[in-house]
C-alpha cells in the first residue's frame, strides 16, 4: 500500500491519509469521546467522500474509547475493512473483544506493515466497485 501523504494532527490523535487508507494513532492517556469521534468522521469524509477505504488503528499508546464510537466511524463513513495494530498482549486482548462490535472485515496485527499489506488486499478494485455504493448497502 502507498505511504501516507496527508496528515492531520488533532489534540487527541494523528490521522495519516493515503489514497486508500487512514492510519489513526491516538495520544497517550486520552479518553476519546463522541465529539472527538465526530471530528475524526469529518476528516475521513472530507478525504474519502464515499470512496471505500481501509481504517487502520495503530495502537502504540494507551487510551480509552467506547467501541460503539469506533463502530460509528464505520457506520458513518465508507470504511470497508479495519486493521488494528497492537503492541502488547493486553492491548490485543482488548482489541479482540472490541472487534465483536464491528460488522466489517477486521484483523489484529503486531506491526503496521502487515496491517497495511492485508488492508491493501482487502480493498475493492476501484475499477469494478460502484463508487456511489453507500455504507448501508454494504451492511456495515
Amino acid at each position: 500500500m502507498e505511504p501516507a501523504y496527508k496528515s492531520h494532527h488533532l489534540k487527541f490523535c494523528n490521522l495519516q491519509f493515503s489514497p486508500t487508507c487512514v492510519i489513526i494513532e491516538c495520544n497517550e492517556g486520552v479518553d476519546i469521546r463522541t465529539d472527538q469521534v465526530s471530528s475524526i468522521i469529518g476528516h475521513i469524509r472530507e478525504h474519502f467522500g464515499e470512496m471505500p477505504y481501509a481504517y487502520i488503528s495503530n495502537r502504540k499508546n494507551t487510551y480509552s474509547v467506547d467501541p460503539r464510537e469506533i463502530r460509528r466511524i464505520f457506520q458513518e463513513t465508507s470504511a470497508c475493512v479495519a486493521a488494528f495494530v497492537t503492541y502488547s498482549p493486553q492491548c490485543e486482548q482488548v482489541t479482540e473483544f472490541e472487534r465483536q462490535f464491528y460488522k466489517l472485515p477486521s484483523r489484529v496485527f503486531q506491526n503496521l506493515d502487515d496491517a497495511l499489506g492485508w488492508a491493501g488486499t482487502m480493498l475493492p478494485d476501484s475499477t469494478t466497485e460502484d463508487p456511489e455504493q453507500t455504507v448501508e448497502s454494504r451492511g456495515v
